[in-house]
């Protein structure tokens, strides 16, 4: 299994943000990075890259789960109920990016409260807690 923490950390062309989509029917995955940067595409979240990429090769977004590096923000959130994805797994909170420099105010559990999206967004120590290794 890819490290999405070291694949973040390593991720020299944007900002350090990875993402892992599965699917569990067919136990496929792909891993992305935060394409902001290279991509001049603000909405180019590792998130976002993930439902592009996992579209591109038919996977059905009701069988998939995501697991993100960091917390998703209010567009990631969102754009992952849309997609019909019923679980988000991120392993460090906003708070732990704003201490390493970025400016992230968010809160998805409001914002999944208050849109009534319907997410069960948790956050986790290991990706392996999730789909073993």
């Amino acid at each position: 299994m890819i490290d999405l923490m070291q694949l973040a950390l390593s991720n020299k062309k944007g900002y350090p943000f990875s993402a892992m989509m599965f699917e569990r029917s067919t136990r496929r995955s792909i891993f992305v990075v935060n394409k902001v940067l290279t991509a001049k595409d603000p909405t180019a979240h590792a998130e976002i890259e993930a439902i592009r990429k996992a579209g591109k090769k038919g996977f059905n977004f009701n069988d998939c789960l995501i697991i993100c590096s960091g917390e998703p923000c209010p567009m990631c959130v969102s754009a992952i109920a849309w997609a019909g994805i019923k679980e988000v797994y991120y392993l460090d909170s906003h708070k732990v990016a704003n201490d390493k420099g970025y400016s992230f105010d968010q809160d998805v559990h409001r914002v999944n409260e208050f849109l009534n999206l319907g997410l069960k967004i948790i956050q986790i120590k290991h990706q392996s807690d999730i789909i073993g290794s």
